[in-house]
């Protein structure tokens, strides 16, 4: 990768410098999307598959309060926690904490929220 230095330019803002001379924006209050891993996302993907065909594309949008979220990804838990691995507990723990954000989301949560609020 090529060298790439970040200095503060105009406006306050921390911009980066590429050996290229070419400018962009840091990317030190973005989300890093990137780090979450392809294995994880497939095996995520998977599982959301598999409830796309139960109970249809995007269900989990209508509306599930947050408290079904809990209790479910709590089982899904103290499963994965007992050793059970008869389905991916993992995923489905994924699944329900998705719902707890979407519901927050709803509630006018921002997704930048707990990051803006500690730094």
């Amino acid at each position: 990768m090529k060298e790439v230095k970040e200095s503060i330019e105009a406006h306050n803002e921390l911009v980066r410098e590429f050996s290229t001379g070419a400018k962009r924006d840091s990317n030190n209050t973005k989300p890093f999307i990137h780090t979450l891993l392809g294995y994880t996302r497939l095996r995520f993907g998977y599982h959301m598959n598999k409830g796309a065909k139960k109970y249809g594309n995007f269900n989990f949008t209508k509306g599930i309060p947050t408290e079904c979220y809990l209790e479910s990804l709590d089982r899904h838990l103290a499963m994965y926690m007992s050793g059970d691995r008869s389905e991916d507990h993992l995923s489905a723990i994924i699944f329900n904490t998705q719902g707890c954000m979407l519901n927050e989301e709803k509630e006018g949560i921002k997704a930048n929220y707990y990051f803006e609020k500690t730094n």
